[in-house]
């Protein structure tokens, strides 16, 4: 009689682990047919930016960088630190 129940366990056992094998493969195969396509807008976005003919040279690069406003650092340095010694 044990090894009557014991073979419907292994039995039972085998069927979910079948099941558990098949769904996760269905959820697999569905994720992998869901694609997104892509945006427009993003390739819009980076033409926009780059913009026909816009050279991305070393140069240039450096130009944008030191052409960036950061305001007065040190200023800024000095107004925090009075209000550290307020504290």
């Amino acid at each position: 009689m044990e090894q009557k129940t014991q073979t419907k366990t292994n039995i039972v056992a085998l069927v979910v682990i079948i099941l558990l094998v098949l769904i996760v493969g269905g959820l697999i195969y569905w994720q992998s047919k869901r694609t997104i396509p892509p945006s427009p807008l993003i390739s819009e976005e980076v033409t926009r930016t780059k913009g026909p003919g816009k050279e991305d040279s070393t140069d240039t690069i450096f130009k944008e960088i030191e052409s960036i406003d950061i305001g007065n650092l040190d200023q800024e340095f000095k107004e925090i630190d009075q209000d550290l010694n307020s504290l």
